[in-house]
């Protein structure tokens, strides 16, 4: 039953879509879009996950003098200053979950590409915020940046993975898509690496590592006039045929003519079929669409179940873990690092068997490894303390984690509403993703601290069980979506 819903939502048969006798391939201008966005949206969103945690001591001391200092108020009781970081930590999730749902309606709005616009802007302002403790102590600005940064990566998770599948063609639609996640990867990365003491992380120069991703933005800005709009949008939502052949013309870099005779070409049921999809479609009338109901529930649960296999979880244990192994707190820092380059080596490579593999099977197997780790995990943690081998051996199995979770788990629930999903009702279908994602990191990151306290290694059973769960519901529902979306 679902391959008839899916059948009906990818629309297959667009009048975008490729013939087989043309190539397809990467076009130069196609290569900077992905670039250009990925640096501008992206890159700052792994930024803003991964920079915060390094120079957590020296900005809490700092607000603590910019309290006394303002209000005169002297924070020294432990958990009053804890909750005031905990605000500021968690704000950028919450801002997240807000930017994650308007991002489809703004992508209908006012385009995707104008929604990338508001999003870089956004991202904009908030290191200016993150600037401003060079001129002005305010814990104000400082908290308004993480929550205006969260705002700005709620958006692009929402926008960007569209974006990037409706300009590609059928054949690079997997590659380019897992581009989104390994920009996360590489911003996360980048966080970690300026954030030690001898480069950004030090006393004075935590401004400066808050708000280096500046830099990424601005490029992207710098370039946006280069960047046609989707042109998926441009036909199906605002009906203007003319602009979105020109689009499609420089992003595949073919003749207009040869594509307005390929566009003329199909018959007049294709036509009436896209024709039903150039609206705007309500949250309303997506929840009232019963056929669209199970590809809504798939997005949701993929992109929830993407933080609900504890990723953030393991990374913040690891530390523990390469403690317990005997390392000092330098070496610590470089070992966590080094997992930060495993994540990003293994997107890498699923750039490569996305284009070969289908996505059932890359994200069942990223399934199953997941949970097989984080019982590894469990194992570890619980003898840890009694074998001598084991701190060694957990080292390479939070490794295996992450090369597991990185195979399936972590680049295909951002794309997958774009494959499971027709232009008019995608936008809805990828702000529900979107927020469930963001809502599952904040809820992992709530809690997982408690669970942690009382649990121990333990609490990884939860999210193995999670993990397992998902399977389950994969397996007995999600058709195969290569190759469905009507290609541009």
């Amino acid at each position: 039953m679902i391959q008839d819903s899916t059948q009906l939502v990818s629309a297959p048969n667009s009048p975008f879509s490729t013939p087989t006798r043309i190539k397809q391939g990467w076009t130069s201008l196609l290569m900077f879009c992905a670039f250009s966005t990925i640096m501008g949206l992206a890159i700052p969103m792994g930024y803003g996950i991964g920079v915060i945690n390094t120079p957590a001591d020296v900005i809490r001391a700092w607000c603590n003098e910019t309290l006394q200092a303002n209000y005169d108020v002297v924070l020294t009781d432990k958990k009053d200053l804890d909750l005031i970081w905990s605000v500021i930590v968690s704000v950028f999730l919450l801002s997240g979950v807000v930017g994650s749902f308007i991002g489809g309606w703004l992508a209908n709005l006012i385009g995707r590409k104008g929604a990338m616009l508001v999003s870089c802007l956004l991202s904009t302002v908030a290191g200016l915020c993150f600037l401003s403790p060079l001129i002005v102590n305010r814990i104000e600005l400082l908290f308004a940046g993480r929550a205006i940064v969260g705002l700005s990566a709620g958006l692009g998770t929402a926008v960007v993975p569209m974006y990037l599948l409706e300009i590609a063609p059928t054949k690079l639609q997997g590659s380019i898509a897992t581009f989104f996640s390994l920009g996360i990867t590489i911003g996360v990365l980048l966080g970690q690496i300026l954030g030690l003491n001898w480069l950004l992380g030090g006393e004075t120069r935590w401004p400066y590592l808050l708000s280096a991703y500046i830099l990424c933005v601005l490029f992207c800005l710098l370039t946006f006039p280069c960047l046609p709009e989707s042109p998926k949008y441009l036909f199906s939502v605002k009906n203007e045929r003319q602009s979105a052949l020109q689009a499609l013309s420089r992003l595949r870099g073919l003749p207009a003519d040869l594509l307005q005779s390929e566009l003329d070409s199909k018959d007049t049921a294709e036509n009436n079929f896209n024709n039903e999809e150039i609206q705007t479609w309500s949250v309303a009338q997506v929840l009232r669409t019963r056929s669209l109901l199970l590809p809504l529930a798939l997005v949701i649960a993929l992109q929830a179940g993407q933080q609900f296999a504890g990723i953030n979880a393991v990374f913040f244990y690891s530390s523990d873990i390469f403690k317990s192994a005997g390392l000092d707190e330098t070496s610590r820092e470089y070992a966590v690092i080094g997992t930060g380059c495993v994540n990003l080596g293994v997107n890498v490579i699923a750039v490569f068997t996305l284009k070969y593999f289908t996505r059932r099977f890359l994200v069942l197997l990223s399934c199953y490894g997941t949970v097989l780790s984080l019982l590894l995990l469990t194992l570890c943690s619980h003898y840890m303390q009694t074998v001598s081998w084991l701190p060694n051996a957990s080292i390479a199995v939070v490794m295996l984690y992450v090369f597991m979770y990185g195979v399936g788990l972590g680049p295909i629930p951002y794309f997958i509403g774009s494959e499971l999903f027709a232009v008019g009702p995608r936008p809805i279908a990828m702000a529900f993703g979107s927020f469930a994602n963001w809502g599952g990191n904040f809820l992992v990151s709530l809690t997982f601290t408690t669970f942690f306290n009382y649990l121990a290694g333990y609490s990884f059973l939860i999210f193995a069980g999670s993990t397992m769960l998902l399977s389950i519901f994969i397996h007995a529902y999600l058709p195969e979506t290569k190759n469905s979306v009507a290609s541009l």
